[in-house]
């Protein structure tokens, strides 16, 4: 077993029997904290040798709780708190990124501990910090990027020792021996800030041209290749749609070529996340953050023409994605091979489809009704009935409504269709409480200065 899973066993093993009454219970004093679970942790679990882990060990005037070195260098600085102690940190945070200086880290406890550990790590050359109460535990870098704030710096949390086996990769990848010998926690860290990654160089000695040598098909594949290439000739994804997503499968091919495009690619394996295509809980992950913290996200679904992009979509939103979620989805797909290709006139395209396609998705009848439209636009609704047709909407309601009808369809739908798509998304969200999935879908038809200009629309 890789040294993770072994990790991942016993901290199973521990959080276990923590949660035991019995044993939580006995958890008090900050002593207990640091004996009872912070130094099996980092001791048996994150692989930190007993010798390597200094306690009390002097700061200035102050003692640290731990200061963890390798090589002889002071490498993670610890700070512990006693489980009493509230560091602000939800139970159901796992791996989630908050500014130290934010609203998270508003106890006492969190404000003293971050403000303990910056100065330790400012006093011995330390880079990483850790915070926690054994329950609670934040992970940030204590010093600063150059010229900036540290409380500038982001933490990772996890707010329990479940939100910890949840997200344990992301845990060990952060905290552990061979995580810090490596220095993998900086690429976590930069990822998180939105910086990019550092390039890798490529060791791999490639194949000579002179090496390839092509493989024999025996007879059996020979007829095997008929049978198929006739059934997937016919199988017709606007005729038989629900066939074609139950064939959807990951081959051992497929994962060897992926393997292998990792391989061609260091710089990209680091940028691009591999896509679980069976269950697709990226996705879902993503689609729930964004209904939780009410923000947009955008996602690059990458892949070679004809490996299935389309399908996976497909079938993503019809058989994979949990009905209760799919409920507060509002799916818009906009189909770019029916376009021309020509980047030039590519917006006005994308204004006059997407708005029809919006309608269509998100409204009974394919299109909103009187009342919707003038909750679309109440701003401008009050300023004519309050302003320059407030005479006509006191004496004739009817008329005044024909005309702001009129005004809406003509100035608003029909001349500057992208505000119009503006008030639509707005009112989705705030009026229907949905969630808009926007779809650009064959992109990869086209060339770049095409995909170019829709990946700018669509962000």
């Amino acid at each position: 077993m890789e040294p993770i899973d072994v990790a991942f066993e016993k901290f199973k093993s521990l959080a276990q029997k923590v949660k035991e009454s019995s044993y939580w219970n006995s958890v008090i004093s900050e002593e207990d904290v640091r004996m009872k679970i912070i130094n099996p942790i980092f001791t048996d679990i994150l692989g930190w040798p007993m010798q390597d882990i200094l306690c009390e060990s002097t700061a200035g005037k102050q003692y640290i709780d731990y200061c963890c070195k390798l090589k002889g260098l002071n490498r993670l600085i610890i700070e512990a708190k006693k489980t009493a102690r509230d560091l602000g940190i939800n139970e159901d945070h796992a791996a989630r990124f908050f500014q130290l200086k934010g609203a998270v880290f508003h106890t006492e406890a969190a404000r003293e501990g971050i403000d303990q550990a910056i100065r330790y790590c400012g006093l011995k050359s330390v880079d990483l910090a850790c915070l926690t109460n054994g329950h609670q535990w934040a992970v940030f870098r204590g010093r600063g990027n150059e010229g900036t704030d540290t409380l500038e710096n982001l933490a990772c949390v996890f707010g329990g020792l479940d939100a910890v086996t949840t997200k344990f990769k992301d845990f060990y990848e952060l905290l552990s021996y061979e995580a810090v010998e490596g220095n993998t926690y900086r690429a976590v860290f930069r990822q998180a800030e939105g910086q990019p990654l550092r390039q890798k160089t490529i060791k791999s000695i490639p194949i000579s041209p002179d090496s390839r040598e092509m493989l024999k098909a025996d007879k059996l594949h020979t007829d095997l290749e008929k049978i198929m290439h006739a059934f997937f000739r016919d199988l017709d994804p606007a005729q038989d749609a629900e066939a074609r997503r139950a064939c959807f499968v990951t081959t051992s091919e497929s994962d060897a070529a992926e393997k292998g495009l990792e391989r061609i690619s260091e710089e990209l394996r680091d940028k691009v996340q591999k896509l679980d295509t069976a269950q697709s809980t990226e996705l879902t992950e993503i689609i729930q953050r964004v209904k939780e913290m009410q923000r947009n996200e955008l996602v690059l679904l990458v892949g070679t023409k004809g490996a299935g992009k389309t399908t996976f979509i497909d079938r993503f939103f019809d058989d994979i994605l949990p009905r209760k979620i799919m409920e507060d989805c509002v799916v818009v797909r906009l189909d770019l091979s029916h376009s021309d290709g020509r980047s030039d006139q590519m917006r006005t395209w994308l204004n006059e489809h997407f708005l029809i396609a919006l309608e269509k998705a998100a409204f009974l009848n394919g299109h909103p009704t009187y009342d919707e439209i003038v909750g679309m636009c109440m701003g401008e609704y009050k300023r004519w009935s309050e302003g320059h047709k407030k005479h006509l909407y006191e004496t004739d309601k009817l008329r005044f409504k024909d005309q702001f009808g009129e005004h809406i369809e003509k100035y608003f739908r029909q001349d500057r269709p992208h505000e119009y798509i503006i008030h639509l998304l707005f009112h989705i969200v705030k009026n229907h409480k949905k969630i808009p999935c926007i779809i650009f879908d064959n992109a990869d038809h086209f060339d770049v200065t095409f995909q170019e200009t829709v990946f700018n629309y669509a962000h």
